[in-house]
């Protein structure tokens, strides 16, 4: 209802509840600026944007801009933006159940279920393959002529389920064990998991569980080893991270890193 027709104009409190009100209601869809200011008045609606402006200010509002279009959502409300490859990564997840067994997809097979899952035209799909491969959330493999694809993080978990039973034969710590650390006993865990994954990057979260001791008592050695060029940090992909993995994470120069790798790998 626009007022400057049907009724007076609120006061500022009243307007400030009203407005809250409205957006508490809208919840995630928000409410556009016009539709909270409800005024043409060049003078009242100045003042009413000021009180949404003061909203976000103290935090109890939230605003997004586009162009000249303002909306506005409560705190907590306002929904977080997917990109591209986030949305193709959500399509992967759902229409690619064999992965869990760490099946390879053709080229065809993945371009085919990213048209229909995201609902875009062939070109764009050839970028988003990029972008994928990028984010390292998909894994390119050639054979002559022929190129296939594994998700990445089903083809990790996979390999990492395939690892543990042999771990936790050989290298575990037997019950009630008193763990002795010291950087040596670092390489040599790392040397094991080598031995059974084959490939050089080992998470740091595994080499703590081989060793059967916390995440701070591991960091400061894995530092030491990389300080003294024995080993060489990898960041791998923090999103992707399990809780365990990202706290055994140690950070280099303010950036986290998930793995490490021997030199001599």
């Amino acid at each position: 209802m626009n007022e400057t027709q049907h009724s007076p104009p609120l006061e500022p409190g009243a307007f400030r509840s009203r407005a809250l009100d409205r957006l508490r209601s809208a919840g995630a869809v928000g409410v556009s600026a016009s539709q909270l200011v409800e005024t043409k008045k060049p003078a009242l609606k100045a003042e009413r944007l000021a009180m949404l402006g003061e909203l976000v200010t103290t935090g109890e509002a939230q605003e997004q801009r586009k162009g000249k279009t303002v909306r506005y959502w409560l705190q907590g409300q306002m929904p977080v933006p997917t990109t591209p490859e986030e949305k193709a990564d959500e399509v992967l997840r759902s229409v690619l159940p064999d992965q869990r067994r760490g099946r390879l997809f053709t080229q065809a097979k993945i371009q085919s279920e990213l048209l229909k899952g995201l609902g875009i035209k062939a070109p764009a799909v050839q970028t988003c393959l990029r972008l994928l491969e990028q984010q390292r959330l998909l894994v390119k493999f050639s054979d002559g002529s022929k190129t296939y694809f594994a998700y990445a993080p089903a083809l990790r978990a996979w390999l990492d389920e395939g690892d543990k039973p042999d771990m936790a034969e050989s290298a575990a710590p037997s019950p009630g064990a008193v763990p002795l650390l010291s950087p040596q006993r670092v390489i040599d865990a790392y040397r094991s998991v080598r031995a059974q994954r084959r490939m050089p990057d080992v998470e740091i979260a595994r080499l703590q569980e081989v060793m059967g001791c916390t995440p701070e008592q591991i960091k400061p050695l894995v530092l030491q080893l990389c300080e003294q060029g024995v080993f060489i940090p990898g960041k791998g992909d923090w999103s992707f991270a399990s809780p365990a993995a990202r706290a055994a994470a140690i950070l280099v120069q303010n950036e986290p890193y998930l793995f490490v790798r021997m030199k001599e790998e």
